[in-house]
Formats: structure tokens, C-alpha cells, sequence
């Protein structure tokens, strides 16, 4: 079976691939959501396939969506029916991650029925520092799953959790050892084997120890301590609490609603721009494509002061031999005791 040149279908028997190749990282450009909806298709046409497996290859599972696709017509409609459709399948669904789990990219593995992971893949939800809101289906899934307290520490911090972490949480079901492909279809073949059923996370309920009016209080003070004088972070713990008054869909389309509010925002508008513009910078106009850095093996840093100590644990932390040298024995005592304390 085959979908488009960045989406295939493999069969292994009962059980089907849905294998994505859209290097460097896996973007779901709209290329990507053409191929996945191409093979839910021919899934859904296949009477004798009784498991799918999603996997990416190359360096990372999705790592996010398009954001430059942010300041065009809103595509939340299209997510969400895409991942509906995989959510609504009535085999099991497993979603097979590795490396830098972000955004949508998680927020697809959420509206499948089961997630496995190589061990020390990170997963985040960065939207918030983009100045928008999880917009495929994240604010309401993830509560559903490991509760809003938790859900709304991931959303409102940015920060990733390894897989470990995820399994404590409980939005990963099984860490894979050894080569994921193959421990993942071991994985889907058991559940088949077991007669597992499809477990939607759209049918489960937030549990209510985890959405109490004092966790949403002390959610919305770590927000305005993180983001002061910024609003996405606040629209996020809207809409989770949405995901406790509301029907799944509309809690959906509250998301959809929210998060097309944040785009046109300025806070928005700058933090995207600021998201390229970083970017670009690493580009050095006129040096061809060709030519490679030099492996960089020691650095020696003059000036043992707080940027000095401060640049020499940025090369420790890279791995990189650093000397860290001062005028005199004073400065240089110092010097690294701020390395210690860093």
C-alpha cells in the first residue's frame, strides 16, 4: 500500500504502517496532513486491518506543526478532523515516538489510543511562548489524560518531560528498548493478540481532584509570574477548564475559537516573528551549504566575572574543555566559585 511521497502505508500481515518521512524533523506541513488523511483513507477501506502503528522516520517523531502557516487561514479545522478521523478508527491506534516530541506533533500521538516511546524522548507543548494556545485538540485530550493540574504545567511552563516522566504521568503507555519499529509493532501485535479495544482519550472525563477552582488559581499566578504583561497563558487555562463544562467537541471548537483570538495578538506576531528571526541568523550569507564547522574540542575564556563564568559553564555544559583564566588569584577564585554555584 502507498500514500503520498511523504506518507506510505506498510502492511506486516493484520497490522498497518502509517510511516512518515518529511525531513528535517517531521513538520506536519500541509503536504503531511494530505499524506495521513490519504492513508486513513485507505485504512479505513481495508476490512482486514486490525491494528495501525504511526511512526516517523528519520531523527524525530512530528515535532510540531507548521508555524508558518500561523499567519494564513486558520487550519484548526483540518487538524481536527484529521485527528478525529484517527481517534474514531475502530482498531487500535498506537502512536510510536522518538526524539523531540512538540506541539502538534504531541497533540496527534494524544488522539491516538495508545503511545509508546524510546527511552529519553522529550515531549513539550511550547505554544504558550509563541504567544498562542495548544490548537489541535491539546487542551482538551491532555486533561483528559493525566488531569489539568498536570496538563496545565506542561502548557504553561513549556518545558519537555522525558519519557520516564510521561509514563509517571500517565500520557505514555510503554518505554521501548532496543529498536522502536520493531518493539512497537510487538507492542500493537499484543494488543490485537489480547483483544484490546480502541481507548479514546476524547471519551474520558478530567479527573476532578485535578481541576479544582484552587489549582486553576495557582495555575493562572505561576502565569502571571512567568508571563507578565502576556495573555496566552491565561487563554490556556480557559480553555482547560472548558474541558470540564464542555462536551469534547465543543470543547474543541472553544480551542479552535481561542486560539485563532491568540494569532492575531501582538504578543503573537512578535514572539513568531522573533521565532524566525532567531532562525535566520544562523545562516551566514554567502557561505555555501557545503561547508561544515570545524569540530571545536577546547575554548578558553579571559575573564573569570559573571559573563566570563557564565560563557565557560556553556561551553562545560556542551562538553567542551574550557581554561577560564583572570588577572589575578582573587578574580579567578571568584570566578569559579560562581562556576560551582551556576
Amino acid at each position: 500500500m502507498s500514500s503520498s511521497n511523504v506518507v506510505r502505508v506498510e502492511r506486516d500481515g493484520e497490522l498497518a504502517s502509517v510511516i512518515v518521512h518529511n525531513p528535517p524533523v517531521n513538520t506536519i506541513t500541509a503536504a503531511v496532513r494530505s499524506g495521513l488523511a490519504e492513508a486513513l483513507d485507505q485504512i479505513q477501506a481495508s476490512s482486514d486491518v486490525r491494528g495501525v502503528l504511526l511512526l516517523c522516520e528519520g531523527n524525530t517523531f512530528f515535532s510540531g506543526a507548521d508555524i508558518g502557516e500561523f499567519s494564513g487561514p486558520p487550519k484548526e479545522e483540518e487538524y481536527r478532523a484529521l485527528f478525529n478521523g484517527y481517534e474514531a478508527l475502530n482498531i487500535p491506534v498506537v502512536a510510536a515516538m522518538h526524539g523531540n516530541v512538540m506541539g502538534g506533533g504531541l497533540e496527534l500521538a494524544l488522539a491516538c489510543h495508545y503511545r509508546v516511546a524510546a527511552a529519553g524522548t522529550r515531549f513539550a507543548m511550547p505554544e504558550v511562548t509563541l504567544g498562542i494556545i495548544p490548537g489541535a485538540g491539546g487542551t482538551q485530550r491532555m486533561p483528559r489524560l493525566i488531569g489539568a493540574d498536570q496538563a496545565l504545567e506542561m502548557i504553561i511552563s513549556a518545558r519537555p518531560v522525558d519519557a520516564a516522566r510521561g509514563r509517571e504521568l500517565g500520557f505514555i503507555d510503554e518505554i521501548i528498548e532496543g529498536e522502536l519499529r520493531t518493539g512497537a509493532m510487538a507492542y500493537l501485535r499484543s494488543l490485537v493478540s489480547a483483544g484490546k479495544r480502541p481507548r479514546r482519550t476524547s471519551e474520558m472525563t478530567v479527573p476532578a481532584a485535578s481541576a479544582t477552582p484552587e489549582v486553576f488559581e495557582r495555575r493562572r499566578e505561576q502565569a502571571r509570574k512567568l508571563y507578565p504583561n502576556r495573555n496566552a497563558a491565561q487563554v490556556a487555562i480557559d480553555v482547560v477548564q472548558a474541558a470540564i463544562r464542555l462536551p469534547f467537541q465543543q470543547g474543541l471548537e472553544y480551542e479552535t475559537e481561542r486560539v485563532n483570538e491568540c494569532k492575531q495578538s501582538a504578543e503573537s506576531k512578535g514572539a513568531v516573528h522573533v521565532f524566525f528571526a532567531e532562525r535566520e541568523t544562523r545562516r551566514i550569507p554567502g557561505l555555501p551549504e557545503t561547508v561544515k564547522a570545524r569540530p571545536i574540542q577546547s575554548a578558553g575564556v579571559i575573564g573569570a566575572g559573571t559573563m566570563g563564568s557564565g560563557i565557560a559553564v556553556c561551553f562545560a555544559n556542551a562538553g567542551i574543555s574550557v581554561t577560564l583564566l583572570d588577572a589575578d588569584e582573587q578574580g579567578l577564585s571568584r570566578g569559579l566559585a560562581s562556576v560551582e554555584k551556576i
